[in-house]
């Protein structure tokens, strides 16, 4: 598995993580067990500690709006190590495509910069729904589930990011 990354983002090191657990299993995994494996505490520090370009990176993925049907929606937060300000923050939506394909999409929210801190209490995201969200153009990882791993990409021009010191974020997998 070879990640790519060109931009300043720490989700496609949680999908390594994810992918490297979940390429153990016999037959395609569910959306159960996806949805368990992107969600929680996540780190850079051993990466960062053999590359002294990288900034140490502690993220957080939530689940949000648990009663939406439609996939699943994530919070996700991140903050600079010996920092209390949040970082980056984003909203993803993984659905089911097919057997054996996934769907990882990136969305805004105009208002997001108001929720740093909500992966304490996801609740506060009850007062908006999904509808409010906005998709990301190219920046939707589909995930194909073959022959015991997932295999996969982003679109060949990436994904547009408005995040500083950002361009594009391109995910291989």
């Amino acid at each position: 598995m070879t990640i790519f990354v060109h931009m300043k983002r720490f989700l496609p090191l949680v999908m390594g993580v994810c992918i490297t657990a979940v390429s153990a299993q016999d037959g395609a995994p569910s959306l159960d067990l996806l949805k368990k494996y992107l969600t929680g505490s996540f780190t850079n520090a051993a990466q960062a500690a053999k590359d002294s370009t990288l900034a140490v990176i502690d993220l957080e993925l939530r689940r949000i709006w648990l009663r939406d049907t439609d996939g699943v929606w994530l919070y996700e937060e991140q903050v600079l190590r010996g920092t209390k300000n949040t970082h980056l923050q984003g909203l993803h939506h993984l659905t089911r495509r097919d057997d054996s394909t996934w769907v990882l999409a990136e969305y805004r929210l105009d208002s997001l910069y108001l929720f740093a801190g909500a992966y304490r209490d996801v609740a506060r995201f009850n007062g908006v729904k999904p509808s409010d969200t906005r998709p990301l153009p190219g920046c939707e990882a589909l995930l194909h589930w073959r022959d015991g791993r997932f295999v996969g990409s982003t679109p060949e021009n990436g994904c547009m990011e408005s995040g500083e010191g950002s361009t594009r974020m391109t995910i291989a997998i």
